[in-house]
Formats: structure tokens, sequence, C-alpha cells
């Protein structure tokens, strides 16, 4: 009976020893497993946290970006209102040899010219409204005015200031103290021929010495030269 007993007890120990590898084999695997399993959800959690990250930075930057682009497109519109406000203005009736628009600077100063048209009148015995009148007619006092072959104050051509002695270029006309010195004196021959009636002398000023009849745009130019005058 003892043998027996002590016999049982050895194959007791044997069938637990013999289960001790299993056992830890299957503890092996299912600790490998689960590590397994927990490192993929770190891993998903840490880009998730990332991912979270960047839309919080996106969401975060994306109203100073607007603000920048928005200070950019006010800086770009403040300096085009700067430029064109700083830009000469073209005269659409003042057109250069190409047929385009001149651009022109403005008169120095009304009075200043106005004192040169004052003084060649006078010179030439032309009553100073009228000259007056002429130039506000023919270019609104803009020394720089050139049209059509027409320049300067008076709007005179080249070759009529030739016929009156003047010997320069065209571009010449364009001096306030030349141009009026030359129309001022082709204005006066007009005024002369004319026996000093307005109207005949704006004929020949406008159409030539040698004009005898009244045209539409001589009349007109008669109508503003008497309501200019009348100001005077």
């Amino acid at each position: 009976m003892k043998y027996t007993s002590s016999g049982a007890a050895a194959a007791l120990m044997i069938c637990l020893a013999s289960l001790q590898p299993a056992k830890a084999a299957t503890n092996s695997e299912s600790d490998a497993l689960a590590f397994i399993v927990r490192d993929a959800e770190i891993k998903r959690e840490a880009s998730a946290q990332e991912a979270g990250s960047a839309t919080s930075k996106t969401e975060s930057a994306a109203p100073a970006e607007r603000g920048k682009r928005a200070k950019a497109s006010a800086s770009r519109r403040t300096a085009v209102a700067a430029l064109t406000a700083a830009a000469p203005v073209a005269d659409e009736g003042v057109t250069a040899s190409n047929g385009r628009p001149r651009t022109l600077a403005a008169p120095a100063g009304a009075d200043g010219l106005k004192a040169i048209v004052a003084r060649h009148a006078a010179a030439n015995g032309v009553p100073f409204a009228l000259a007056d009148a002429v130039v506000r007619i023919e270019s609104r006092y803009n020394p720089r005015a050139s049209n059509a072959g027409n320049y300067g104050l008076m709007q005179i051509r080249h070759q009529t200031a030739r016929g009156m002695g003047y010997t320069g270029s065209a571009s010449g006309l364009l001096d306030a103290e030349t141009n009026a010195r030359y129309a001022v004196k082709y204005l006066a021959e007009a005024y002369r021929l004319a026996g000093g009636d307005t109207c005949r002398t704006v004929m020949k000023y406008q159409s030539g010495h040698m004009a005898q009849r009244m045209s539409g745009a001589n009349r007109t130019y008669c109508a503003k030269v008497r309501t200019i005058s009348a100001q005077n």
C-alpha cells in the first residue's frame, strides 16, 4: 500500500511537471499577443493625437493667414490708389501725333500766364478781354496743350507762327512766352483786318486772315468769346 501511494505520488508529480511547460508556453503566447495588441492601440492613439494637433494648428493658423492676406490686399489697393491719385490726368481733347490722348502737366499758374497774355495784347493793340477769351477757349491756359498740329496757349500752328516771324521748332511753341508772342501777333493782325469787329476777328483767327464768310464754327466761337469777355 505504501509502495502504491508512493508510485501514485510520483506519477502525479511527473504529470504536473509535464503540464508546466505547456502552461508556460500558453502564457508566453498570450503575453506576446497582448503586447502586440496594446502596441497597436498605443500607435493608433498617438496617430489620433497627432492628427488632432495638426488640425488644431491648421484651424488656429487659418484666421491669421486670412488676416495676412487681407492686409496684403489692402496694402495693394492703397498703393494703387496712391499711384492713381499721383498720376497726371490725360485731357481727352488733346491728342499727340499718334492719335492717343496726350498727358499734360497742369499750368504753373494762371495768374502768371494771364500777365504774359496781357503784356503781349497791350503791345499789339488787342483788347485783353479778347485775347484772354481766345486762350480760355483754345487751351484753358494750358501752355503744354497740343492738338492736331496746334500748339500751346493759343493753339497756333507751326506754319502760322513762322508766318509771324517765328524760326524755332514746333515744340518751342509749347513755351508760354513764345506762344503768346506770335499767337497774339497773329490775333492782332486779324483784329485790324476785321476793323475791330469781334466776330470777324474770331473768324480770321480761326479760319485764316483771308477768310471772308462766317461759318457755323466761327459763329459758335464768337458766341463763346462774347460770353467770356462779358465776364472780364
